[in-house]
């Protein structure tokens, strides 16, 4: 593996371009997409090194945006899409970031960059007093590195980075192992801005696996792309233990690809 980072594993030159890679979306045209997208942020100013928030729903989006992200040096922040705004905005004090990149299906460009209003936790706007009280975040960060928000189970959430060497090295383990192979269909039904989804993803992307996110609580969509030959779902057990009613209720036969299940935190 020559890559150095996300985006340059799943761009390598020898992986089919016409195989499905991303949700509905070829290798070429997602290639084509993350492309697009990371020269719009370089005429936008994105520059290396810069932490860029990431936040918006489980779709291919999100990893297209991801990528691009990846492509021009920046650093993501991977912000989780139902933080509610005041968490959000100190959040990105605490990392430094001006502006997040937020992923939508429904926008022209598949995302739209926007600035941080620098608002405080009371909805006032400045720098006010939330920055002052806020955990230090990573300090001069390496272009690429991926910035973590912790679970927050121990006190308030806080800030992880991980260097993209660190990231794809987690994604090679996954493929080496076996969890992730170049002709599996990954089902990734959870949080993707959560370290456990982060390396998971990793992993099929290192594989030249086709990914296929999708909203964590859209059960439907995940039973019907299990019976359409989905080979790996990654989920959580609330979901499994779902899933798993829902086809013994409905008498389903067997998903017909189904290798494997993990369901983690």
């Amino acid at each position: 593996m020559n890559a150095a980072n996300l985006w340059e594993a799943f761009a390598r030159a020898d992986l089919d371009p016409d195989a499905p890679a991303l949700g509905d979306l070829s290798r070429r045209a997602a290639v084509g997409r993350v492309t697009e997208l990371a020269e719009r942020l370089r005429a936008q100013g994105v520059r290396p090194a810069e932490t860029v928030g990431l936040q918006g729903p489980n779709q291919p989006e999100w990893v297209l945006g991801l990528l691009a992200l990846t492509a021009v040096g920046a650093c993501p922040l991977l912000l989780p899409a139902d933080s509610p705004p005041a968490e959000t905005r100190r959040l990105l004090r605490t990392a430094g970031a001006r502006r997040t990149l937020v992923t939508d299906p429904g926008e022209a460009h598949g995302a739209v960059l926007r600035p941080h209003d620098g608002g405080t936790d009371d909805g006032s706007t400045g720098a006010g007093t939330g920055a002052v009280d806020a955990d230090p975040g990573p300090s001069a960060p390496d272009p690429g590195t991926v910035v973590l928000v912790s679970s927050g189970s121990t006190g308030t959430p806080k800030l992880v980075a991980r260097s993209p060497r660190s990231v794809l090295d987690e994604g090679v383990r996954y493929h080496h192992a076996g969890l992730a192979r170049r002709e599996d269909r990954v089902l990734l039904p959870l949080p993707l801005s959560h370290a456990y989804a982060l390396g998971w993803l990793a992993g099929a992307l290192v594989a030249g696996a086709h990914v296929d996110p999708v909203p964590p609580r859209a059960v439907g969509s995940v039973h019907s792309r299990l019976r359409e030959g989905a080979t790996v779902l990654v989920t959580v057990p609330g979901l499994a233990r779902v899933l798993a009613r829902r086809r013994a209720l409905t008498d389903d036969a067997p998903f017909p690809a189904l290798r494997r299940v993990m369901a983690g935190a």
